[in-house]
């Protein structure tokens, strides 16, 4: 996994939220949002931003794209 998909699955986990239920909330595509959790794709700035939002994460996931 990317270090973007390590910290991006540490927080669905800690949330207790899995990718259907994190498409949903964003909304994306559970598949593009599984990838990018693999680390297979990259997110976009903004999917990270709504990723965190979703999350509440205060914009750790922004910070590990950058």
């Amino acid at each position: 996994m990317s270090g973007f998909g390590d910290e991006l699955a540490r927080l669905m986990a800690a949330r207790g939220l899995g990718v259907r239920e994190l498409a949903r909330r964003v909304p994306c595509n559970p598949g593009h949002l599984s990838s990018v959790k693999n680390g297979r794709a990259r997110p976009s700035a903004e999917l990270a931003r709504a990723l965190d939002a979703a999350l509440d994460a205060g914009g750790q996931l922004a910070a590990v794209l950058e």
